[in-house]
């Protein structure tokens, strides 16, 4: 009795082990990776591993030129991408949809069809444009006088395969007009 029912624990512990290694779903390994402040994690289709980076320069300023589509302010994200690939920077504009930075809500999910989204390369400054994802404000918060929202970036896919994940602090800078 004790030989089959170690026989059989041992079946049940293959088959648990066997299926929690073999998931292909992508975004289960995404939601058990262990995520650090300020970090990406940058997949290229060409690389079958994801390479995480740190991001300096991680700044937001209010662009209040006004539109010809509408009346709200622009709000400019950015954050340089340090050694990574032939990438250079992060940019994200939400526009049109906030008046100003009382307006984020914590919680709130951005889709694509509310921002735009670009990787500048370091060779020749071409950007490249954002084909889907989305952004999660996942904190707002002061740091002395300056405002700091933090971004969840969500499978932010680009043109040439890239795709973006990960969690960012980004201080207030100010505002242009």
């Amino acid at each position: 009795m004790k030989k089959s029912f170690l026989l059989w624990m041992g079946v049940v512990l293959m088959m648990v082990v066997g299926m929690s290694s073999c998931s292909s779903d992508d975004n289960e390994s995404l939601s058990n990776h262990n995520w650090t402040l300020n970090t990406l994690l940058i997949t290229n289709s060409e690389n079958v591993d994801a390479e995480e980076y740190s991001v300096t320069n991680n700044k937001f300023y209010i662009d209040k030129m006004p539109t010809m589509e509408n009346n709200c302010p622009g709000f400019i994200f950015h954050c340089d991408i340090e050694k990574a690939f032939d990438l250079q920077r992060l940019i994200i504009r939400i526009i049109g949809v906030k008046q100003d930075i009382s307006a984020f809500q914590v919680e709130e999910t951005f889709q694509l069809n509310q921002f735009n989204a670009s990787l500048q390369l370091i060779e020749d400054g071409m950007q490249l444009g954002a084909t889907k994802g989305s952004i999660k404000l996942m904190n707002k918060k002061k740091a002395g006088d300056k405002d700091v929202l933090t971004f969840q970036i969500n499978n932010l896919t680009f043109e040439r395969g890239y795709t973006i994940n990960g969690i960012v602090d980004f201080e207030y800078e100010g505002t242009v007009y």
